[in-house]
This record gives C-alpha cells, structure tokens and sequence, in this order.
C-alpha cells in the first residue's frame, strides 16, 4: 500500500500545482502586444496569467482589437475593422492617474490568447465621417481579443 502511496502521491501532486499554483501562462508575454513592443511602464507577474501593467490614464493608454475577434458587435458606421477600449473619457475627463491597466480591462488568457473583459469607459471608432465615435453602453463580460496596447507613462 505504501508503495502504491509514493509512486500515486508524485503524480497527483504534479498535477494539482499544475492546475492550482504553476506560473506558466500559454498566453505568452503580454508585454509583446504593446504597441511597439517596447513596454517601459511598471511590470510584473504573478501565479498563473496574473500581471500588472502601471500605466497613465491618458487618451495616449488604450487596447485595440478588431470587431471579428470580439463579442461587441460591429456599429454599422464604424470605417475601421478595429475599435480601441479607451483607460478616460475622452469627451471629458481629467484624471490622467496611474493605474493597472490588466485590472483596469480584466485581461485574461483563455485558449493562449489575451483578452479584455471590462470597458470602464466604453469603447471608440471613427465613422464613416471621420468623426470619432464612444459607445458608453455596458460592455462588461464581453470578450475581445487584445490586437495590440499602448501604454503612456
């Protein structure tokens, strides 16, 4: 019995840390997707696909994605394939604060892509106008693939 217990026990503990407690994230490094690739703001990890990103909430500090690759629906006069989830109001706020924008969006990793879940500001576009365009609708719970960020410092 004791040697069925250490040859089960090794196995079973590898993998519950596995599933609990390992730090390996299939995502990859979220630190490529920004913008230029060349993330100089605060980073770091935490157990699993934890991080935390400090940037500016600045009009300069947003996440990209493409409408396909997301549960938010197209508007119909959207000019682009891709609408930008915005860190301010950028019809009127001031507070320009940092913050953990991997809070902030409710980054995931889900199938070893990176996801945004919250839009605490809506999201924008450019119409067909050229006319730049919030949709402050309730997004949140929503999924969209992260096409790229920019993080102001």
């Amino acid at each position: 019995m004791k040697t069925i217990f250490y040859l089960f026990f090794p196995v079973l503990f590898v993998r519950v840390f596995a599933r609990c407690g390992g730090s390996d994230c299939s995502c990859g490094d979220l630190r490529q997707l920004e913008l230029n690739g060349t993330l100089n703001a605060p980073y770091s990890e935490g157990p699993g696909c934890t991080r935390s990103i400090t940037c500016a909430k600045k009009w300069q500090t947003y996440v990209v994605f493409y409408w396909h690759n997301s549960e938010i629906d197209r508007p119909s006069d959207a000019r682009d394939d891709y609408g930008t989830a915005d860190t301010n109001n950028i019809q009127n706020s001031l507070d320009q604060s940092a913050t953990d924008v991997f809070a902030l969006f409710g980054m995931i990793c889900e199938n070893q892509t990176w996801f945004i879940t919250k839009y605490p500001f809506g999201v924008s576009y450019y119409n067909s106008d050229d006319v730049s365009v919030a949709i402050g609708e309730s997004l949140d719970g929503k999924k969209s693939e992260i096409y790229d960020f920019k993080c102001e410092q």
